[in-house]
């Protein structure tokens, strides 16, 4: 079994992005010392008072720099509105991101 959390990057009222960012990777620091196994990332790209993860695929790389063991996924499909060339991309990029290559 494996155990994980959903993370939206949530930023509170009065919260700066500065300090939302921080607070956030010290969540997830703060799993992987706990040891789950995987960090599932939210896209929510037109609620700046309510989240900064707009591009869960970054910040998945940063989670990645960051910690030794967690899996990183996102809740959103890439898909429809790219070509074929670019969605090859944007699959290539999440494996990448998501530690499956």
């Amino acid at each position: 079994m494996e155990i994980g959390m959903f993370h939206e990057f949530q930023c509170p009222r009065g919260y700066t992005e500065e300090r939302a960012f921080a607070e956030s990777f010290e969540q997830v620091d703060a799993a992987e010392r706990w040891g789950l196994d995987c960090m599932w990332l939210a896209e929510l790209h037109v609620a700046p008072t309510r989240s900064v993860l707009a591009a869960p695929l970054n910040i998945a790389s940063a989670i990645a720099a960051r910690t030794t063991r967690q899996r990183r996924s996102s809740s959103a499909l890439e898909t429809g509105v790219f070509s074929r060339s670019d969605r090859a991309m944007f699959s290539c990029s999440r494996r990448l991101a998501c530690g499956q290559c």
